[in-house]
C-alpha cells in the first residue's frame, strides 16, 4: 500500500513491500539487525512506519 505523511518541512511518499524471512536470517547485526513485530515497540520508528506495522 502507499502511505503519504506530511512533516513540517517535506512530504513523504512511502511504497511498502512487506516480506517475510522464513527464519532467522544468520550474520546480521546492528544496524541491520532484525526484530520480531513483538519487539518494535522498543523502537524508535517513524510515525507511518509504525502506523504501518499496527494495521498488519
Amino acid at each position: 500500500p502507499r502511505i503519504q505523511h506530511a512533516l513540517t518541512h517535506f512530504d513523504w511518499l512511502l511504497h511498502t513491500l512487506r516480506a517475510e524471512a522464513p527464519g532467522p536470517i544468520a550474520g546480521l547485526a546492528a544496524p541491520g539487525t532484525w526484530v520480531a513485530r513483538e519487539g518494535l515497540a522498543a523502537y524508535a520508528l517513524p510515525a507511518p512506519l509504525k502506523k504501518l506495522m499496527e494495521e498488519r
